[in-house]
């Protein structure tokens, strides 16, 4: 683990399978990682590109945030499809230091219209990683956190 990193956060509702309206709820996973050194924006873009073929065919929604050395991404979709794809995420070669940070279930999706979007936080001037990486356990203000994020994207 990365020093001064938080240690991760595995938290899940888990016994719950629908949501007031009877929609099955939306398993959220969110994960961050080191990628490894020499990483490039043409890997990046790779990446982006299996990714979001990947997760239109298998309704997966979510960000990949980059910032200071340090991958946060956030998965939305059918628990089993998610997980899935978590275990491939796992097995790249391309990042380490795979730490699950939030595991949850939802009645909406927070990235809805994102099949996987990317936001490189160091050249926008932001902070949001550290700062959702600050919150430890306090899961309702993450999500929050991860709401607003989604309004100045």
């Amino acid at each position: 683990m990365k020093p001064g990193l938080p240690r991760p956060l595995v938290s899940s509702t888990g016994c719950l399978e629908a949501g007031r309206s009877g929609q099955p709820l939306i398993y959220n996973l969110a994960y961050y990682s080191t990628p490894r050194d020499g990483l490039n924006d043409e890997d990046i873009a790779a990446i982006l590109k299996v990714a979001r073929k990947y997760n239109k065919k298998n309704d997966i929604s979510g960000i990949l945030i980059y910032e200071n050395n340090l991958f946060l991404q956030i998965l939305e979709g059918e628990k089993d499809r998610v997980k899935d794809l978590f275990d491939r995420i796992r097995k790249d070669p391309r990042h380490h230091n795979i730490q699950p940070y939030v595991q949850s279930l939802a009645s909406d999706r927070i990235f809805r219209d994102w099949s996987m979007a990317y936001k490189n936080l160091n050249t926008l001037g932001l902070h949001w990683v550290d700062d959702l990486l600050k919150l430890g356990d306090k899961k309702h203000q993450y999500f929050e956190s991860l709401k607003k994020i989604r309004e100045q994207l």
